[in-house]
């Protein structure tokens, strides 16, 4: 029989042991794991405040801005004023076009035009600010927060509001990473800025028929009719939607306080697609609302195929048979009235409940009204 030595333990006692000391790496870890939940928590919390101050702080901003008379700025010989300098970075604020605009600062009209031919010289790398990825500089940043650059919010609030171009990634369109619709829009924008001969072959109101056909003399028109044949749209929101978009991207291309008043109130950018870098196509949603919540959910959304969904899903209400292009004395086709006060108008445009279903996250917060079921599709027919 083997002997136990006084101080030595038993057979039973060395078994106990493992046991009690795996009892307490079991305890240790439940209590890290504790801990690790509580630090989650309060990151996602103050990441919400973050997130609603700087949202109480854009909304502060611009009230002042539209509220407030901007200062007369006083230069010295051979000083630029503020607006005549290009804004640090790369974010710069065109200058409207010569065309309908009224002489407010008593300036020669050549040193007008001199100066809209320098801001329109701009290229398309100069026109938009890179932000980098909030996980990458921010240890707050979540799927529910967003990181606007003080320079960007600074450089927007200083400018017009129909110069305040939407915060693109246009440069990035070529990586694969990103939306594949509108991947044309990148180089057209370069070669258009630098021949200021081809802004008169894009009048600020199309005929129907270069927007629903191309092979125009119109560019832009042809482009959009590129894009949206590609989709599977019906021919009263392919209409609608090309109209909306050649207004929207010639304001783009052209920034002016005319091609501005062209766009849809609704359609005007939200501080947050003024702020924060984003996909392009996103711009093009009809809901300002699910705009915003696209770019807070960008960083896992795929973008192309969320576009792709919103396209298959969107309807007009009461656009069936409807006669949405009329001839007025035996002249050119165009847009009946109605049909326009209709499309503009974002209360008649409604998404099918297989958006609703597929994106729960994105159109949360959005007007349940604007659902569209299969019954109520069948019920317009």
């Amino acid at each position: 029989m083997p002997v136990s030595h006084p101080g030595s333990a038993t057979p039973q006692q060395q078994q106990c042991g493992p046991i009690n000391t795996g009892t307490g790496s079991f305890d240790a870890a439940r209590r890290k794991r504790e801990r690790d939940r509580e630090c989650q928590r309060r990151k996602r919390e103050r990441d919400r405040r973050y997130t609603k101050c700087l949202e109480e702080r854009i909304r502060e901003l611009e009230g002042q801005l539209g509220t407030s008379p901007r200062p007369q700025k006083t230069t010295g010989p051979g000083q630029a004023t503020a607006e005549e300098c290009v804004i640090d970075g790369a974010w710069s604020v065109p200058t409207p076009s010569s065309q309908g605009r009224p002489d407010l600062t008593g300036r020669p009209a050549a040193a007008e035009e001199r100066r809209d031919s320098r801001y329109r010289s701009q290229s398309l790398g100069s026109s938009v600010q890179q932000l980098s990825s909030p996980a990458e500089n921010s240890d707050h940043a979540s799927s529910d927060s967003v990181v606007v650059s003080l320079r960007v919010l600074e450089a927007c609030l200083s400018a017009p509001q129909w110069a305040r171009l939407p915060l693109h990634g246009l440069s990035l369109m070529s990586d694969p990473r990103h939306c594949i619709r509108g991947s044309g829009l990148a180089p057209f924008i370069t070669r258009t800025r630098a021949d200021a001969g081809l802004e008169s072959l894009c009048p600020p109101t199309p005929k129907v028929i270069d927007i629903l056909y191309a092979g125009s003399k119109n560019p832009l028109a042809n482009l959009i009719v590129a894009g949206c044949s590609r989709e599977p749209l019906l021919a009263p929101e392919r209409l609608a939607i090309s109209w909306t978009l050649y207004q929207y991207c010639r304001w783009l291309i052209w920034p002016s306080k005319e091609s501005f008043e062209n766009l849809p109130e609704h359609m005007h950018p939200t501080a947050m697609q003024l702020t924060v870098e984003h996909q392009w196509c996103i711009d093009l949603v009809a809901w300002p609302e699910l705009r915003e919540s696209m770019i807070r959910n960008q960083s896992w959304l795929d973008v192309d195929a969320a576009i792709g969904l919103f396209l298959c899903s969107l309807r007009m209400r009461g656009s069936f048979n409807t006669h949405f292009i009329c001839r007025q004395n035996e002249g050119d086709l165009e847009i009946n009235p109605e049909f326009y006060n209709r499309f503009t108008d974002p209360a008649n445009w409604g998404l099918l409940e297989n958006f609703w279903t597929v994106y729960p996250g994105l159109v949360e917060g959005l007007d349940p009204g604007l659902k569209i079921r299969e019954k109520d599709l069948l019920a317009s027919l």
